[in-house]
């Protein structure tokens, strides 16, 4: 009796002492440090990325008349690479992004929310020729629906569909637009067109960016609202003499202008070179068409065209 309780008494030390065969290969709840994931807060206008591009929703963009013969080229069906997209079948359609490939080009699908059948495209430098970004039209149109705005540009565009025909109406710039309406522009790079009424009565339209999504990366930072408009009477932005902004009006330039007016009238140049000897400082503003601009100090000290 002695001799059964001593083999107990040692066997429930090693029971106690030792964890049963297969406790030590398990290992219960999280393992490792996980890592909070940064969400992606983006703006309005903000540019999105073609990797980014699922869920978002585009439109097909209306084409002149001269264009639309070639539909949309760069949509095809999965096993149809020949598939024509057919422009008065899909103009205004809005189309979802539901998958998307990588294999040195994008490929990417769509859904057309209409209609529900999908249509693919490849992505030639990082964008698709015909569609815009929804939601820049739409936010667009939230934004500056029938708001004031004041062009950096002194024409209007105008497009007369009966005849097939791009002409300008021209205007005084930075002089007060009315914005009519906000539609699809014509373009991918410029893929939101701002119909504007002078206070005259002349109308016409100006397409621009306003996140650069789906635009190639070459010009990407071309045509862009802020390039093209003000949203406050730079008048009251900048209290310069009327011998000034009359200048700036008809786009001239005069010898002691500074670097700001200057850039008014003229608008931003495509390149600029500076030179610093000690507290001063030289710049050339190099325009297209052999116009030079240089500046001493932020002063315009001599023009060259």
């Amino acid at each position: 009796m002695k001799f059964s309780k001593i083999i107990f008494i040692s066997l429930l030390v090693c029971i106690i002492s030792f964890p049963v065969l297969g406790n030590d290969f398990i290992q219960e709840g999280s393992i490792g440090t996980v890592e909070n994931k940064k969400t992606t807060v983006r703006k309005d206008f903000d540019f999105i990325p073609i990797e980014d591009w699922e869920g978002l929703e585009f439109i097909f963009l209306p084409k002149p008349k001269s264009l639309q013969e070639y539909g949309y080229s760069d949509f095809y069906k999965k096993n149809d690479k020949y598939y024509n997209a057919d422009y008065d079948k899909y103009v205004g359609k809005t189309i979802e992004v539901i998958n998307l490939k990588q294999d040195n080009l994008w490929y990417i699908t769509f859904k057309v929310k209409e209609t529900n059948e999908t249509l693919m495209a490849t992505a030639y430098t990082d964008s698709v020729n015909g569609i815009g970004f929804l939601s820049d039209i739409k936010k667009a149109r939230e934004k500056w629906l029938n708001k004031t705005l004041w062009p950096k540009v002194s024409r209007l565009s105008v497009y007369n569909a009966d005849k097939d025909e791009h002409s300008y109406v021209s205007i005084k710039k930075y002089s007060p637009l009315e914005v009519k309406n906000i539609v699809a522009g014509f373009s991918n790079y410029e893929p939101v067109k701002f119909i504007l009424e002078t206070s005259d009565g002349k109308q016409g339209y100006i397409d621009v960016k306003v996140s650069g999504t789906n635009s190639s990366y070459t010009l990407r930072n071309t045509s862009k609202f802020e390039n093209n408009f003000f949203e406050i009477n730079p008048r009251k932005m900048y209290s310069f003499t009327k011998e000034v902004w009359d200048a700036i009006e008809e786009e001239k330039v005069f010898v002691g202008m500074t670097a700001k007016q200057a850039e008014l009238s003229w608008g931003l140049p495509k390149d600029i070179n500076t030179t610093v000897s000690g507290t001063n400082v030289s710049e050339q503003w190099v325009y297209q068409g052999n116009n030079y601009l240089y500046f001493e100090n932020g002063k315009l000290t001599s023009i060259q065209n």
